[in-house]
């Protein structure tokens, strides 16, 4: 942010015209940040047109074109990564061999002052089903998915700079908002009538809506006690799946009804909707993968770290947030 006659802080963010990305790349221009966005397509990125804007068409993968944009960034948000794939090494490719890229840009011609906030996930943990759920000081890290050990991998080279770059690292619970292609079919579903579960048991998970983790984002990233330290983020409470689908539903059909599938047949959705990506060559949002944490007994982890260290407070209730998301996808044509 700036005041009279001060420098405008410029931020790199990667994954800018994705779901946390946008929500971010938008805050950061409130804050009057200039920003460079990384995006795979500046067709799909329209909506991130604004003055203070750059948008650059391209990737991690082919990261040689991006120095100068690193050499003249105060602070990297490292937001893109492979949420879903066809095979396992795309996990990696996305989300491990990109960080490392991405680092090895930093060494070589990032500022000695600049700040890398990388956005990582509670699968680099693993699942837990007890409150108040995993912390920092779990002594063991044990991703059940290939996703989960691609982001820890990616995690560890992050961490490999901190003694020469301030560096940390966020570990969201399952985020929500507008934008979110990922729960999209379940809000889909219910706006016909079906809320979906997985298993009959509570299934009790953390959640944190896309706005406040935006502000965590930021908060872990122009805060000084936050360097070389990892934390969780979520909004202090613990659901029961019932319960977030009651929520969507009181906003979408109240009179949905919940429609539990056995496990069993969820495994076989996700072995046949991985073998139909596998033969189009297009990921699915079900697969083999996705089912080690599907059949998990639940993923609750604590906030309290970040609450304690940072000041972070979530501003948003499950209820507010999940009315102003159907608000967003019905006026954007999702519902």
């Amino acid at each position: 942010m700036t005041t009279e006659g001060a420098k405008q802080l410029h931020a790199f963010v990667t994954g800018g015209s994705g779901f946390i990305g946008t929500n971010l790349v938008f805050e950061l221009i409130k804050r009057h940040y200039s920003v460079s966005c990384l995006v795979r397509s500046e067709t799909k990125a329209r909506h991130l047109q604004h003055k203070d804007i750059e948008l650059l068409s391209g990737d991690l993968n082919n990261p040689a074109s991006l120095g100068a944009q690193i050499q003249k960034a105060d602070i990297v948000f490292h937001v893109a990564g492979t949420t879903k794939a066809v095979r396992k090494s795309e996990y990696f490719k996305g989300n491990l061999d990109t960080t490392r890229n991405l680092v090895q840009l930093i060494t070589q011609h990032a500022p000695s002052h600049q700040k890398l906030v990388y956005i990582s996930s509670q699968a680099a943990a693993g699942p837990c089903s007890k409150e108040p759920g995993v912390n920092e000081s779990a002594p063991n890290s044990l991703p059940v998915s290939a996703y989960g050990q691609s982001k820890k991998e990616a995690e560890k080279v992050v961490l490999s700079i901190a003694d020469q770059f301030p560096v940390v690292i966020l570990r969201p619970s399952i985020v929500f908002g507008p934008r979110d292609h990922g729960m999209k079919p379940l809000f889909k579903a219910t706006s016909h009538g079906i809320m979906i579960k997985s298993g009959f048991r509570d299934f009790p998970v953390s959640l944190i809506y896309v706005d406040d983790l935006v502000r965590a984002i930021l908060l872990a990233g122009t805060t000084d006690a936050a360097n070389g330290k990892t934390f969780y983020v979520t909004d202090g409470k613990s659901y029961t799946w019932d319960t977030l689908m009651n929520a969507i539903a009181a906003h979408i059909n109240p009179r949905a009804f919940l429609l539990t599938l056995p496990l069993s047949l969820i495994w076989i959705a996700c072995q046949i909707m991985g073998l139909l990506g596998r033969l189009s060559n297009r990921p699915q949002d079900l697969n083999p993968d996705k089912w080690c944490e599907i059949k998990q007994a639940g993923w609750l982890c604590s906030s309290k770290c970040i609450q304690i260290e940072l000041g972070f407070r979530p501003h948003w209730t499950l209820e507010n947030g999940i009315k102003k998301t159907v608000a967003w996808y019905r006026k954007s044509g999702w519902l």
